[in-house]
Formats: structure tokens, sequence, C-alpha cells
């Protein structure tokens, strides 16, 4: 089995300076939802042991993940995403990920803080 990567450079979809987009500690948990800040979202999804070949190039194509990792262990894939609002994130999760054939179960983590992204 051939493993390819088909991540995107990730970054804030936004033209604010470093010092603009830092969540400040009273604003993190809730800046998404404003809509002015990029959170980012990691899936891990769980899929039928035969769809696991070509689940990756399903979510691939959907243009608001920007990466998609095989992994092994307690997923079997790892998708991330941007996203500025709870609705989109909902939408991405519910409608577009789970949907697909193959997915069992989706778990979410959302990021309250990157320090990495926000100070470049």
């Amino acid at each position: 089995m051939q493993i390819t990567s088909s991540c995107k450079k990730i970054r804030p979809a936004t033209d604010q300076t470093a010092s603009e987009r830092r969540i400040d500690p009273v604003h993190r948990c809730d800046g998404f939802s404003r809509g002015r800040l990029s959170q980012s979202l990691m899936m891990g999804v769980d899929a039928e042991p035969s769809c696991v070949r070509t689940l990756p190039e399903q979510l691939r194509r959907i243009s608001e993940i920007n990466c998609v990792v095989l992994l092994v262990g307690r997923f079997n894939l790892l998708a991330t995403s941007l996203f500025t609002n709870i609705e989109q994130l909902d939408h991405l999760v519910k409608t577009q990920t789970r949907n697909l054939p193959g997915v069992q179960r989706v778990e979410t983590a959302v990021s309250v803080h990157n320090p990495k992204y926000e100070e470049a």
C-alpha cells in the first residue's frame, strides 16, 4: 500500500499581522464564534477496514480539509481543517465527513491556541 500525504500549508486566510491574530487568554475559547479568527480542527476518523484505501481520497476532495493522514492506532485517518465559526465546523463534520461511505465514527478536537501559526 502506497501512503501519500495531501497536506496544504495551514495558514489562516487573513491579511492580519501576527499580533492582530494572537488570541489573548480571555478570548481563546470563544474567539472562533466571532468569525474573525481561524481555529484548527482535527478529526480522528474510524473507518471500515475495506474503505481505508478509498476514504483518504474522498476526504481530500473536500475543499475545507487541509490535510489527510493515514494512521496506525486509535483512528484510521486524521483530517485537519481551519474554520472561523461553529456552524462551519458543524457542517463539515456532520454533513460532509460522517456521511462518507465507510465512516464509522468521527472524534473532533478543536485547538484553542496555535503558538506556531499565530506567531508567523
